[in-house]
């Protein structure tokens, strides 16, 4: 609840803090994740400082990482991990004691515990209804975790689909043939996915193939 207009304007910097964190910082992490095939991803933050609890070590989540940060008195990052969670992630950290020794001391007393990075797991992460009514995701350009998801699998796929194809250019070759043609049937038992299909032209082509998409789109011809 708020007093006064300095702790409005100061919650207005955490916020626009909190959401330059979500819209800029997070999203090359997820794109290069992403783009390998991944569902988790680390991203490093600066430390910050937490307040050692009895029985607070280990790796800590979700609810109880933002509980954390706010009681520690981080309030942007913990709006962050809200905006985040809101949008399907998972979150965690593991906890870093800094630990000391006092003299005649079985173990080791905590002086206090940081975290330096958040780890994003969305790999369970399902489709939302559509999140324009939620104040919390306003101004957020961030997508949702099951965008990244599928981003996922789609790369997981389409090395699978990669891999087809060279197999099947290295069969032509052999017989000592400059070209062959492979329909999306020869690699996929699924629909035909345009998209994925673009993107298998543009992998092979990036490996200095020349590809010519024939017959509508649902195959393309491979030339060496």
């Amino acid at each position: 609840m708020l007093n006064n207009a300095q702790e409005a304007r100061q919650r207005a910097l955490q916020g626009a803090a909190a959401l330059r964190l979500v819209n800029e910082l997070v999203p090359n992490a997820l794109l290069a994740a992403s783009g390998r095939g991944e569902t988790v991803v680390r991203v490093d933050i600066d430390p910050i400082a937490l307040k050692p609890v009895a029985g607070r070590l280990g790796r800590i989540n979700d609810r109880a990482l933002f509980e954390a940060l706010d009681e520690a008195g981080h309030p942007t990052m913990a709006i962050a991990c809200r905006k985040l969670i809101a949008l399907g992630f998972s979150l965690s950290s593991v906890l870093i004691a800094d630990s000391r020794g006092d003299d005649g001391a079985v173990v080791d007393r905590v002086r206090s515990l940081h975290i330096d990075h958040l780890i994003l797991d969305y790999s369970t992460a399902q489709f939302a209804p559509a999140r324009s009514g939620d104040p919390l995701l306003q101004g957020v350009s961030l997508k949702h975790a099951a965008h990244w998801r599928a981003e996922a699998q789609a790369q997981i796929a389409l090395k699978h689909m990669e891999a087809g194809a060279l197999s099947l250019i290295d069969v032509v070759a052999s017989r000592g043939q400059m070209s062959c043609r492979i329909a999306w049937r020869d690699l996929s038992k699924a629909d035909l996915q345009s998209e994925q299909f673009e993107r298998l032209a543009a992998k092979l082509r990036g490996r200095g193939f020349q590809v010519d998409l024939v017959e509508a789109a649902t195959a393309f011809r491979v030339s060496w």
